[in-house]
């Protein structure tokens, strides 16, 4: 949990001087939040980590030169820090997330800016506490091998199981991990 009376220090990447500028704006307007920096692409924000010390990042994800999965590949395991990568696509929240987001924020349609901005900035205050692990902290394949299921019975009824798994933010990267291990006849989840 952060603390109240700290505010998060947050560091906002996109391409779009527009975009970055209306998240900015918008992120600014929390009590909780102070944006120390901004960087138009990949390579300029890997310029300027070091220097600005964010608690948590927000990262468009298509960008010139080098995406948002690719430069969290390349900054997780140098400064672990909370990444929420924001995109006009959806199409790689997963690949996100398995790359080390915290958390993905679509970007908003025409006149839907506010909503946006909300969704962001509580966000941005949940992935402050998140704890991100370097790389090499994360094991591969638990010592046991892949998880085996437990059986209901003799002859279990699968088709009337509904499994349930949730996590908060912070937990995307341990429910990924527990969804890579379950079998393939896993009942409806």
């Amino acid at each position: 949990m952060w603390p109240a009376n700290k505010k998060i220090r947050v560091m906002v990447i996109d391409d779009s001087m527009l975009a970055r500028k209306m998240i900015v704006d918008g992120l600014s307007r929390s009590p909780r939040i102070e944006v120390v920096g901004t960087a138009f692409n990949a390579q300029d924000a890997m310029s300027k980590v070091a220097q600005l010390r964010p608690d948590v990042i927000t990262s468009d994800v298509e960008m010139p030169g080098m995406s948002g999965i690719d430069f969290l590949k390349k900054l997780l395991p140098r400064h672990p820090l909370p990444v929420i990568l924001v995109s006009s696509l959806n199409l790689r929240v997963f690949d996100a997330l398995s790359a080390g987001a915290v958390d993905f924020v679509r970007k908003p349609e025409p006149g839907k800016n506010e909503e946006f901005i909300k969704a962001l900035t509580l966000k941005v205050i949940s992935a402050a506490g998140a704890k991100v692990r370097r790389a090499s902290q994360t094991a591969a394949q638990p010592a046991g091998g892949p998880l085996t299921p437990q059986l209901l019975g003799p002859k279990p009824a699968l088709d009337r199981v509904i499994i349930g798994l949730g996590a908060s933010t912070g937990g995307t990267e341990a429910t990924l991990e527990v969804l890579k291990r379950l079998p393939k006849d896993i009942p409806g989840m």
